[in-house]
C-alpha cells in the first residue's frame, strides 16, 4: 500500500540558514536524534559537498536505529538539489517498495518566516501500517526539533 505524508512548519530565521541546516550533517543528526544515526563519508559535512547529479547515488551512509542497532546502508540519492527551496531524495531503502522525500522551503505569511514543507511517499515491503505510524512520528519528531531550533 502507498502512503502519502504531508508535514508543514513555520520557522523563524532566514532560508538560507534554515537551508543550511537541512542539508548539513550535524543539522539531519539533530532532526533524526534519537529514531537514527548515521555515518557520513569523509569530507561530506553537508549537501554542499557533494557532486549533484539527478537520479544518482550522492553519497552513502550507514544508519543505525535508535542509535544502536545497524540496519544497513542507505544509499542517498537525490533527484532534485535547489540552494534555499528544497531537494527531493528517492532513494533505496531496506524495507521499502519506494520511497520518496520532497522537502521545501517557502515564504512564510510574515517577513523572517518561512515555512518547511516535507511531503513522503512511502509503500513499505511489510508491516505497512507499523511502517505508516514509526515514519509519522519521525516526522513529527524532526518538525518539532526544527520548531524548537527555528522557534
Amino acid at each position: 500500500m502507498l502512503h502519502h505524508l504531508h508535514f508543514e512548519s513555520t520557522l523563524r530565521g532566514s532560508r538560507q540558514d534554515i537551508f543550511r541546516a537541512i542539508t548539513s550533517a550535524d543539522g539531519i543528526a539533530e532532526e533524526m536524534r534519537p529514531y537514527f544515526r548515521f555515518s557520513m563519508p569523509e569530507g561530506i559535512r553537508s549537501l554542499d559537498d557533494v557532486d549533484f547529479r539527478p537520479g544518482e547515488v550522492a553519497y552513502s551512509t550507514t544508519v543505525w536505529l535508535f542509535g544502536l542497532v545497524p540496519i544497513g546502508r542507505f544509499h542517498v540519492t537525490l533527484i532534485e538539489l535547489v540552494p534555499n527551496e528544497g531537494f527531493v531524495e528517492a532513494s533505496p531503502l531496506a524495507g521499502m517498495k519506494y520511497w520518496r522525500h520532497e522537502r521545501r522551503l517557502a515564504d512564510g505569511a510574515v517577513e523572517g518566516e518561512v515555512v518547511l514543507r516535507d511531503e513522503v511517499r512511502f509503500e513499505p515491503l511489510f508491516a505497512s501500517g507499523v511502517t505508516k505510524r514509526f515514519i509519522e512520528a519521525f516526522f513529527r519528531h524532526r518538525h518539532a526539533e526544527l520548531r524548537r531550533r527555528f522557534g
